[in-house]
């Protein structure tokens, strides 16, 4: 089963899941884990997941489906208790996955560091918003210009967030390198 997760966008995943857990026991839930590898990739990480604008924000659904495989692999496990909830964490083979890529993903660890530093304090309802906030920027294909931004925003999410927590959003991510 574990030729399944041997590619190196698995092994991302699973440094992700791994580093979170080492900083926080627990809390890494679903939407959190794609918006820390959403910014992971922004960071130059290569990894080839592709993402859309979805209702809590990016998502990527190849991103979705490597994370089942490294669970059925024993990778990563899930260990809350409510099935509409994740509380992921390091499963007994997470080694597995790591060691054929420990070269190239010490390459990028700190990338992978800095993500999970800039965003472990957030709630989900904030990384929707600068996941979101980043998305339209980086999709500008005319102009990107803060109220540009500003105005993208309020249309994909309506009347969720004021103007004033999207300047906010812009300006958390600038100071973190996005």
């Amino acid at each position: 089963m574990m030729q399944l997760c041997n590619e190196f966008k698995d092994a991302i995943v699973a440094l992700v899941v791994k580093r979170w857990s080492d900083r926080k026991p627990d809390g890494l839930g679903r939407t959190m884990l794609q918006k820390l590898v959403y910014f992971i990739q922004a960071k130059g990480v290569p990894v080839p997941f592709e993402y859309r604008l979805h209702y809590y924000g990016p998502f990527s659904q190849s991103l979705s489906e490597s994370i089942e495989w490294l669970k059925v692999a024993g990778a990563i496990v899930d260990r809350a208790t409510d099935e509409s909830r994740s509380d992921f964490g390091p499963g007994a083979n997470i080694e597995k996955v790591l060691e054929p890529h420990l070269g190239e993903l010490h390459v990028h660890e700190a990338k992978v560091d800095q993500v999970i530093e800039a965003f472990a304090n957030l709630g989900g309802e904030r990384m929707e918003l600068l996941s979101t906030t980043h998305f339209v920027q980086n999709a500008a294909m005319v102009e990107n210009t803060k109220s540009r931004t500003i105005r993208e925003v309020r249309r994909v999410k309506g009347d969720k967030f004021s103007e004033e927590e999207i300047e906010e959003a812009i300006k958390y991510l600038k100071e973190h390198g996005f």
